[in-house]
Order: C-alpha cells, then sequence, then structure tokens
C-alpha cells in the first residue's frame, strides 16, 4: 500500500493510504483525503491508481502543487497514456477534431487543447516499463513520418536502457 505525506504546515506528518481508481485531495469535506490547511484548495488535486502507476493532477490549485521538490505541471493526456499502458500499442491522433476517435478521448483532449498527440509504450523484450508521450497544443499534423520513427526508436531504447537500470541497480 502506498501513502501520501503531509510534509509541512499545520498537518504536518499525517499519512493517508492511497486506494485504486480515483482519489481528490483538497479542503472541502468530500474529498478523500481532506487537509484542513488555508494554503489547499478546495479540490486541490486529483490522484488517479491505474494498475502500479499513479497519476497525479493539479486542479488548478491557487498555490499549485509539488512533487520531489519541483512545481507539477499537469498538461498531458491520463487518458491517452492510460490506453497506451493497456493496450501496448502506440496512439496516434494528427488532428483531434478530425479524427475518428473515442468521444471520451476526443474531449478531454479538446478540453485541454491538445490539437494532437502521439504516445508509445516503453517496451523491451516483451516488457513494458512506461510511456513516452509528445502532443502539440497550437496545431494539427505536426508530426512527419519520420517524427513517428524516430520516436518509436527512442521509446525502444529507453525501456532497454530502463531495464537494464534495473536489473543492474537492485
Amino acid at each position: 500500500m502506498v501513502n501520501v505525506y503531509i510534509l509541512n504546515g499545520p498537518e504536518i506528518g499525517r499519512s493517508f493510504k492511497l486506494r485504486d481508481g480515483v482519489m481528490f485531495a483538497g479542503r472541502s469535506l468530500d474529498n478523500d483525503i481532506r487537509i484542513d490547511d488555508k494554503t489547499v484548495s478546495r479540490k486541490h488535486l486529483r490522484i488517479v491508481k491505474r494498475g502500479e502507476t499513479f497519476f497525479v493532477t493539479d486542479l488548478k490549485s491557487q498555490n499549485g502543487t509539488y512533487y520531489d521538490g519541483k512545481y507539477l505541471v499537469s498538461c498531458y493526456s491520463e487518458e491517452v497514456v492510460a490506453k497506451v499502458l493497456n493496450e501496448k500499442k502506440p496512439l496516434i491522433i494528427t488532428d483531434v477534431q478530425d479524427e475518428e476517435i473515442e468521444q471520451d478521448l476526443a474531449n478531454t483532449l479538446k478540453m485541454k487543447n491538445i490539437a494532437s498527440v502521439m504516445c508509445l509504450p516503453l517496451v523491451s523484450f516483451s516488457e513494458l516499463v512506461g510511456a513516452l508521450y509528445v502532443d502539440c497544443l497550437k496545431r494539427p499534423y505536426p508530426f512527419a513520418p519520420e517524427d513517428i520513427c524516430f520516436f518509436e526508436d527512442i521509446a525502444q531504447r529507453t525501456a532497454s536502457f530502463i531495464l537494464l537500470e534495473e536489473s543492474t541497480s537492485g
């Protein structure tokens, strides 16, 4: 079981167990993780667990969200990454407005102002280790066929490197 710990503020030291599915954190009583701190927004962030992977999304909170000392910017599509991880197949959408894609996925991408997206699974020796995600907010059709080949090569090399690092570090 994974825990989230409060590291500063009036509730320092408190911890919360993360469960499967979607959880919300913030000041409001309807959150799964309620944090009574005036620097925390009513609906501050969303945590989604899919398999062994956690996706944290700042819900446009006033003071932002930090992870490992760095400001968390959440502009990628969790839905695209989850689809690629689940299906273990690349997903390339060159124009969200024109392509025949799942309605829910299309709506999510449009809401985030994503015009096109490319996401590839990081697979080496049949083992999935993550995903490589690239999107374009400004214009559709930004990816040329050679870009796709280039990113496929990067994804495969990155997956191999991750597996090598994992096997040598511990």
